[in-house]
């Protein structure tokens, strides 16, 4: 029995995904509902999660104290100009289940973009971008500020559309096709200050798009933005992502839980299993990633160089959440 739950609603009614936005990993958080449900401790009706009288009284028997939702919230100052120009280009969206696509809110990415502005990791510098269906690579070349903007992406939607707005705005073709389960090619290795990547949420495909973001890294040192989702990946395997980057060598400069959400009005329904029944459509986006900030240093190198192992190709795409 999850007492912590059973104290956020004793404070109020709760809606379910309202919940899962902010309690941490979905399919964990699916199952102690349930627990509760089928202990009569709750009721579940469009959505909302509410105490029953038994409930109530349980609390009242255990002195469970009435709690509100661990809401994080950095109140980052975005340049809203900025944010328009990126909505107005940012219409094609590319949804693949294959390749694990799901848009960052465009507010997301240009938060993204100020932290980077604020740690200095932008002007300048020579950015590069794997994985890139939330377009940062776009909102990075409207800014005008890095000297050197590179997006690889194996879906070749992403890289003509990418190329034809880069270009536009004085960046030579940047975009380029790449399998990042195969090596990374040679021009790519030990050139750029900063990598951002938002990798599918398992532990290996994590590891491996990280690595290959250090390996991307000049040699004296760089920079690596990560976007890791608690909602889909439990803490235990948070950790072993947490325990590879240390064996990289690499420094977690800062963590920003919570921090970007993506654009989910529905189509959860493809993707996630064993829902409770009374559980609709959520209202708001609730799915979001933390964005670490890292830094490597001379004695910095990639944990996966060259092909990865069979159980990283197997396993470094998972789309569906069972409940």
């Amino acid at each position: 029995m999850n007492k912590k739950i059973l104290s956020y609603i004793l404070k109020k009614d709760l809606d379910f995904w309202e919940t899962a936005k902010w309690i941490g990993h979905l399919a964990d958080f699916t199952k102690d509902v349930k627990e509760l449900e089928k202990k009569g401790l709750i009721k579940i009706e469009n959505s909302k999660l509410s105490l029953t009288d038994k409930g109530k009284n349980l609390c009242k028997k255990l002195d469970i104290v009435p709690q509100d939702l661990p809401i994080v919230d950095f109140p980052i100052k975005i340049d809203n100009n900025l944010l328009k120009k990126f909505k107005k280009i940012r219409k094609e969206v590319f949804p693949k289940t294959e390749f694990d696509q799901l848009q960052i809110l465009p507010e997301g990415v240009i938060k993204k973009i100020e932290v980077m502005k604020m740690y200095n990791d932008l002007k300048g510098k020579r950015i590069i971008c794997l994985g890139d269906d939330d377009m940062v690579g776009v909102a990075l070349s409207l800014t005008r500020l890095p000297k050197e903007i590179a997006i690889l992406d194996i879906d070749e939607r992403i890289i003509k559309y990418e190329n034809k707005i880069l270009e536009e705005f004085g960046y030579k073709k940047s975009a380029f096709f790449c399998n990042l389960l195969k090596p990374l090619p040679n021009k790519f290795i030990g050139k750029y200050d900063v990598f951002i990547t938002e990798p599918p949420d398992t532990l290996e495909g994590n590891t491996l798009f990280f690595s290959r973001g250090v390996e991307s890294l000049k040699k004296e040192g760089g920079v690596g933005y990560l976007g890791v989702s608690q909602n889909d990946f439990k803490r235990t395997d948070y950790l072993k992502l947490e325990k590879n980057i240390l064996k990289m060598n690499i420094f977690i400069s800062a963590i920003f839980p919570k921090f970007e959400f993506y654009e989910t009005y529905g189509e959860e329904f493809e993707w996630i299993t064993g829902l409770p029944e009374g559980v609709g459509l959520p209202k708001k986006p609730w799915f979001s990633a933390d964005l670490l900030r890292t830094e490597s240093n001379e004695k910095s190198k990639p944990l996966i160089i060259g092909t990865p192992s069979k159980h990283i190709k197997e396993n470094f795409i998972k789309t569906n959440i069972n409940c």
